[in-house]
């Protein structure tokens, strides 16, 4: 390889679902920072529950039958469902305030939209293919 670097790339890194996911998670992770105490379970879970959401993107994207694409999308968008949960937790614990909660979940809200297309997706191929 020398001097030049290889940059190579993987399909999952251009979908837009999972660049926004990723993105959520590192804000998610920037949000939890915070010094309240007596919340460190719930910051945990909703770190692990935002982390998810790309990982579970990224792995179902790389299956070749829709049958488990779909499964790794699905986890994907109960992750996303939960951090929607858990941020109304955090919020009432005054981990985040209301403006964080409400920019998040208009995020979290995005990227389920698009799991769901993607989902869908899955069952349409797989109705065209059994035709």
């Amino acid at each position: 390889f020398g001097e030049r670097e290889v940059v190579m790339g993987f399909l999952f890194e251009k979908l837009e679902v999972y660049q926004l996911a990723s993105q959520v998670a590192q804000e998610v992770r920037e949000m939890m920072k915070s010094e309240v105490r007596g919340s460190a379970d719930l910051k945990d879970q909703l770190r692990r529950a935002a982390a998810s959401i790309p990982l579970n993107i990224a792995e179902g994207a790389g299956k070749f039958h829709r049958a488990e694409k779909k499964r790794f999308y699905l986890i994907a968008r109960g992750s996303c469902l939960e951090c929607v949960a858990a941020l109304e937790l955090c919020c009432g614990a005054s981990v985040i305030d209301r403006v964080q909660r409400a920019e998040m979940r208009r995020k979290l809200e995005r990227v389920s939209m698009m799991l769901t297309r993607l989902i869908q997706s899955c069952d349409r191929e797989r109705k065209e293919a059994t035709r």
